[in-house]
């Protein structure tokens, strides 16, 4: 994963960065972030090491830094742990264990008799 870098002033780090280091990793705004407190509602927007990119607000984030794109790709394979029986290793280039799920992308399945869909 990579991560933005935030250049910080000598004077230190923003106080919501050194309180709740997750959010250092996901910022993604133009805003000083030494004008930016945790209880605030300000909805920012944010990018997870995937890259995917979301709003939400500072107060909301600190409760739930989990990417709603990360969730939405892995909650097919963890609501429907049958799909990981059917899941074509040979032909897909990622394991869902490993790697999230891309939205619009094609996988490719087998069934118990080896036919590929």
């Amino acid at each position: 994963m990579t991560f933005k870098k935030i250049p910080f002033p000598r004077k230190g780090m923003p106080k919501l960065f050194y309180k709740h280091p997750e959010t250092r990793y996901l910022w993604n705004s133009d805003t000083n972030p030494y004008e930016i407190n945790e209880e605030s509602d300000l909805v920012l927007s944010w990018k997870c090491g995937m890259g995917h990119e979301f709003k939400r607000s500072v107060k909301d984030l600190i409760k739930d830094c989990t990417c709603p794109e990360c969730v939405k790709d892995k909650r097919m394979l963890v609501s429907n742990p049958e799909a990981y029986k059917t899941w074509d290793y040979a032909l897909n280039f990622i394991n869902p264990d490993e790697e999230p799920l891309k939205q619009g992308e094609t996988y490719h399945w087998r069934c118990e008799c080896n036919h590929a869909f």
